[in-house]
């Protein structure tokens, strides 16, 4: 009896069920030429962006080192450029004269 209904409605149903069936085929070809190719398409896309993303990081993190080694630099110019007016004598004159000052001192606390 069951058979018999089923073929029954499938004989009287058999346009709906053709359109229904060429329907969920044309979607599945859709899904398959046009869908998944844009799906790797953007797989793809998002795998370069994380890899540029760790580049620019990489490159940051390298600008601030050479940003840090060049203030370094900086201070230490500034410091030795310091150290040679202030700290040093300008000529041989002046080099005597801070030695024997110094020489003096020491001979007077002895």
């Amino acid at each position: 009896m069951t058979r018999g209904v089923i073929g029954r409605v499938l004989r009287e149903r058999r346009v709906v069920i053709l359109v229904a069936s060429l329907a969920l085929l044309a979607n599945a070809a859709v899904a398959a030429m046009v869908v998944y190719p844009m799906w790797a398409s953007v797989q793809s896309g998002e795998r370069q962006a994380a890899i540029a993303a760790q580049a620019l990081k990489a490159a940051e993190r390298e600008f601030a080192s050479a940003n840090a080694t060049m203030t370094g630099r900086t201070r230490t110019t500034n410091d030795l450029n310091k150290f040679y007016t202030t700290l040093l004598p300008r000529d041989l004159a002046d080099a005597r004269r801070a030695t024997y000052l110094k020489l003096t001192q020491l001979a007077r606390t002895a």
